[in-house]
């Protein structure tokens, strides 16, 4: 069972990256090509200050989101901070939701 999840992981890994091996066998053929990485997209960081004025919210709803797991920042060198691209679903739903109704 652990060869077959094994080679099942080896044809994966092919399957997905089927590029960047076929750039390293045409390496092998002519050394003179650098290998070309494809990288992910840069992503925005976001420090609470600009997360909070983001999605205008105030320290206590930034609290409150907190504690019940809306907001999930990464902690990096001691600080919190937001990547763009993990709130877009966030940023999405507070431009679509509807205004309170004045009484």
């Amino acid at each position: 069972m652990h060869l077959h999840d094994f080679l099942s992981t080896i044809i994966t890994l092919l399957k997905e990256h089927g590029s960047l091996f076929q750039q390293l066998a045409e390496r092998q053929n002519s050394p003179a090509q650098p290998v070309q990485l494809i990288s992910p997209p840069k992503d925005e960081i976001l420090d609470l200050k600009e997360f909070m004025e983001l999605m205008h919210i105030g320290p206590s709803t930034y609290r409150r989101r907190l504690m019940d797991g809306t907001f999930v920042p990464k902690i990096i060198g001691g600080k919190k901070y937001f990547l763009r691209s993990e709130i877009e679903h966030l940023i999405r739903q507070k431009k679509n939701k509807k205004p309170k109704k004045p009484e």
